[in-house]
Order: C-alpha cells, then sequence, then structure tokens
C-alpha cells in the first residue's frame, strides 16, 4: 500500500497537475485566438493554424510544468504531456468533426516538439 501512495505522489500527482495547468494554458490561448479573429476579422481559413498553436502552447506548458517538476529526463515529460493532449484532441475530434491521417500526423509532430521542448527547458530551468 506504500508503494502506492509513493507512486500517486511522485507520479500521478505531477502529471495530473501539468496537464491541468497545460490545459489551462490552452484553454486561454484559444480565447485569445478567437479574439483576435473576432477583432482583425480573420478568414475562417486560418482557424487550423490558430487551433494549432493553442495546442501547441497547452503542450509545452504542460511539458515545462512537469519537466520542472521531477528536475530530470526533458524529452520523456514533455512527450508524456504531449501525448496526453495528442489522444484527447484526437478523440474530441473524431466526435465533433473530422479526422484526416494527415491532419492527425501534422498534429502529433507539432503536439510531440512542443511538448519536447517544454520539458526540456523545464529541467533546464534554473
Amino acid at each position: 500500500m506504500k508503494r502506492l501512495k509513493s507512486l500517486k505522489r511522485h507520479l500521478f500527482l505531477p502529471f495530473g497537475i501539468s496537464v491541468t495547468i497545460g490545459a489551462a494554458v490552452c484553454a486561454a490561448v484559444t480565447i485569445l485566438n478567437s479574439v483576435i479573429m473576432s477583432l482583425f476579422q480573420l478568414p475562417v481559413e486560418w482557424s487550423g493554424t490558430l487551433g494549432l498553436i493553442s495546442l501547441s502552447s497547452g503542450c509545452l506548458s504542460a511539458g515545462y510544468v512537469l519537466g520542472r517538476k521531477k528536475k530530470r529526463a526533458g524529452i520523456k515529460q514533455g512527450f508524456l504531456c504531449a501525448a496526453a493532449f495528442f489522444l484527447t484532441s484526437l478523440i474530441l475530434g473524431s466526435f465533433f468533426g473530422e479526422v484526416s491521417f494527415a491532419g492527425a500526423v501534422g498534429k502529433a509532430f507539432v503536439c510531440f516538439l512542443a511538448g519536447a521542448v517544454g520539458g526540456v527547458l523545464g529541467v533546464n530551468r534554473e
């Protein structure tokens, strides 16, 4: 039982906190992007790119927070956070829209790159 408490405190809790913070950043950037689109009357075609920016900022911040908490293996920590965001966006995208293979591969590349960069930055921050 003691090992389970240790896993919960050292593995699941920091991951949950970092993904929650990343989701909050993602939501804030999404709101900011929608305000920018509304103010400048940008075309609808730009919404996909702005949505990808929102998702990557959430992955970056979640990877950064988890890298700061763990202080080691930044690329792995960033990949874990990015995988959570990518799978969530893929599942929600399949329910509320349509998902193409090329779009999913591009989204995965951006998510994993941003998460890895965030994890490395979080570990190397002094």
